[in-house]
């Protein structure tokens, strides 16, 4: 008989069922992996509480279900954070950081796009 991987944290998967209840085109595990291109088989590992996410899974899964960087919240207990979780938050906070330099820049780009109109004659 095989053995069961043992529960890493079940976190993880309680909040990416909530995200999935709440989507409107990605309330199953099929439907999601079609969108993020995780496999269906990653993401039961995930609500099942046997794997943690990786930050690029977590990226891809955060798209799908039509949230931003700037949207993306991980809620973790801070007596039961592991190094995983904790390397994690900390790469979502850099991409946030960089999210806002891109927006940013994007600013600047309109900018200098007005300016040049206007310094046509």
């Amino acid at each position: 008989m095989k053995r069961r991987r043992q529960v890493l944290n079940s976190e993880w998967g309680r909040a990416l069922a909530r995200l999935m209840a709440s989507s409107r085109d990605c309330q199953t595990q099929c439907a999601l992996a079609r969108k993020s291109g995780i496999s269906q088989s990653s993401i039961g590992r995930i609500l099942r509480g046997e794997v943690d996410p990786t930050v690029g899974t977590m990226t891809f899964l955060a798209v799908a279900l039509g949230m931003t960087l700037k949207t993306t919240q991980v809620e973790v207990d801070p007596q039961g954070e592991s190094r995983v979780q904790r390397l994690a938050v900390e790469a979502l906070e850099a991409l946030e950081a960089l999210d806002r330099v891109i927006d940013q820049l994007e600013d600047a780009q309109r900018h200098l796009a007005r300016l040049r109109k206007d310094a046509k004659p």
